[in-house]
């Protein structure tokens, strides 16, 4: 199922609006350059709803990537995402 979220790189952590309000703290990221921008990795835990691994590519004002959500019961779901810079 679609949905939208906004990320916001700030101080050091990514912030994720709805990911926010569902209980994944702000986490520190890791961005490095490769051959066409940035490559960017960003680990988010919840006590109450497992782990989530983001990994993808920043090129220009795009974004994209995979996300891997771990539950803490062990399902492991993987979804793509896309964006673009509003700010």
């Amino acid at each position: 199922v679609p949905f939208n979220d906004v990320v916001v790189f700030k101080g050091g952590k990514a912030v994720m609006d709805l990911g926010g309000r569902q209980g994944f703290t702000a986490s520190t990221y890791t961005i490095t350059p490769n051959g066409n921008g940035w490559s960017l990795t960003v680990q988010q835990g919840s006590k109450r709803l497992g782990e989530r691994t983001w990994s993808g590519e920043i090129v220009g004002e795009a974004m994209s990537g995979m996300m891997i959500w771990t539950k803490q019961d062990g399902d492991r779901y993987t979804y793509k995402f896309s964006g673009k810079q509003l700010l």
